[in-house]
């Protein structure tokens, strides 16, 4: 598991959806698709957060 810099937890799919005003679904698929570039994890239980050392390529 990459280390993650906690101090840039994301919101939930319901915040970001609420603050973007956008459709829940829209927020879920925007983080998956962050997810499978490497730049963000999630945590069960703790949320989402931006990868530290994202390896870019």
């Amino acid at each position: 598991m990459r280390r993650c810099h906690r101090l840039f937890g994301l919101l939930s799919y319901a915040q970001l959806a609420d603050h973007f005003k956008i459709r829940v679904t829209t927020a879920q698929t925007a983080l998956r698709i962050l997810r499978e570039r490497g730049l963000v994890e999630g945590h069960q239980g703790k949320g989402t957060y931006v990868v530290e050392h994202p390896k870019l390529g």
